[in-house]
């Protein structure tokens, strides 16, 4: 008896104990809109394999055509390329600040040309949106996490975090009043936390940079601590736009979230520097050059990941832990703002951060901030009584402990 082995072919037992084949259309290719059906091939084992061989050519042909009509159509109605590409053209996204756009091109744009599973021949943006349920946004999340290698020991629960929290809101704004299938998705957090610089290690840091003669990366240092800004934009501050009124403010237009930055260096009303030397520092850099960071070797700014790999070389020589990287500076500026009893708004006039909810995110919760927590009530009393009662209680013996 020759045996039926072809794709798509499923085999049932009848009633009288026979084999009947049967040519069935796969899921992904029906919920795509393939216009062939599931077929009865009979019990004869060689017109059923025949006919299984014609039904896989024909959706062949008909995934060819679907790809070229995509290449040259555009995503198909329904799609979540399509649902990616509406969401693209909505004011939800374009008010977006240029940063946050670029962060969600980046997440869909992997997202869309991910293989969901290990068997998987469409990419996940060639999936009907509509169909996509809970557990494929929980499989999605995990191959998101493993990456093409399908390793477990190398996930990058940044990337898969991204991902998601991308998909979901595409979700919400594009298919309201729909189920969002990312709701559900429990995200593995990363249980190491960033951790802030200190000013110890700041010094220690900016002392090495200048025994090396990196003067540029020491000001980098400088204005990322000092001004509390990130990586992104102290690299990229230029002359013209930090110094656009006079010389005694600076200016910053933060790339991320687009919100224009005052700083006075002179304080209000006096003479008195508000950061002492920095405008004698900034007069002794030679305005050759658009940019004020500027590479020691070339001149020229840093880019990224430049930036990262001098901070690394000098950061080892300093003996700075391995933790703390260049956007620290930032969370250690919050940090530090925190533990002098700043208010959110007024760590947000020099960060940048557009709401309370986000300084949150970047300040330290440290035993100074306890301790300031805990004065600061003392200005309601303190009851000492209270205290002496359930001690003379304990020692009466009075105190049931069940």
């Amino acid at each position: 008896m020759q045996q039926v082995k072809a794709a798509n072919i499923q085999k049932k037992k009848t009633v009288d104990g026979s084999i009947t084949y049967w040519w069935v259309v796969p899921t992904k290719a029906r919920k795509a809109g393939c216009p062939l059906a599931t077929e009865k091939l009979g019990k004869d084992e060689q017109s059923a394999l025949s006919r299984a061989t014609m039904l896989n050519d024909m959706l062949n042909e008909w995934r060819k055509g679907r790809l070229a009509a995509e290449k040259a159509n555009g995503p198909v109605d329904g799609s979540v390329n399509a649902l990616v590409k509406k969401f693209y053209t909505d004011p939800v996204f374009k008010n977006k600040a240029p940063g946050t756009r670029k962060w969600y091109v980046e997440n869909l744009d992997a997202s869309l040309a991910l293989l969901p599973t290990d068997t998987a021949r469409l990419t996940f943006g060639r999936a009907s949106a509509k169909t996509v349920k809970p557990r494929h946004a929980d499989s999605f999340y995990k191959v998101a996490l493993m990456g093409k290698a399908r390793d477990p020991s190398a996930m990058h629960l940044g990337r898969g975090e991204a991902m998601v929290k991308a998909l979901k809101h595409v979700w919400n704004t594009q298919l309201k009043g729909q189920p969002n299938p990312w709701e559900t998705v429990t995200i593995i957090k990363n249980k190491k936390k960033a951790r802030p610089y200190t000013r110890f290690y700041y010094n220690q840091f900016v002392k090495m940079c200048i025994e090396e003669g990196d003067t540029g990366m020491a000001l980098a240092a400088f204005l990322a601590f000092e001004f509390a800004q990130r990586a992104g934009d102290v690299r990229t501050f230029t002359w013209e736009e930090c110094f656009r009124e006079n010389e005694n403010v600076f200016y910053i237009a933060q790339k991320k979230t687009g919100y224009d930055l005052r700083i006075p260096l002179i304080k209000p009303g006096t003479d008195q520097e508000t950061f002492p030397g920095l405008i004698k520092l900034l007069q002794s850099i030679p305005r050759t050059n658009k940019y004020i960071i500027t590479t020691k070797s070339t001149g020229t700014p840093y880019s990224s990941r430049h930036l990262n790999t001098i901070y690394r070389n000098l950061a080892r020589k300093a003996d700075i832990p391995r933790d703390l990287h260049f956007k620290c500076f930032r969370h250690g500026a919050m940090t530090e703002m925190a533990d002098a009893g700043a208010t959110s708004q007024e760590m947000m006039s020099l960060s940048g951060h557009l709401t309370t909810a986000m300084v949150d995110v970047y300040t330290s919760k440290s035993t100074t901030q306890t301790m300031n927590a805990i004065e600061k009530r003392r200005i309601f009393g303190w009851s000492e009584d209270a205290v002496k009662e359930i001690i003379a209680s304990y020692e009466r013996g009075e105190v049931v402990q069940e």
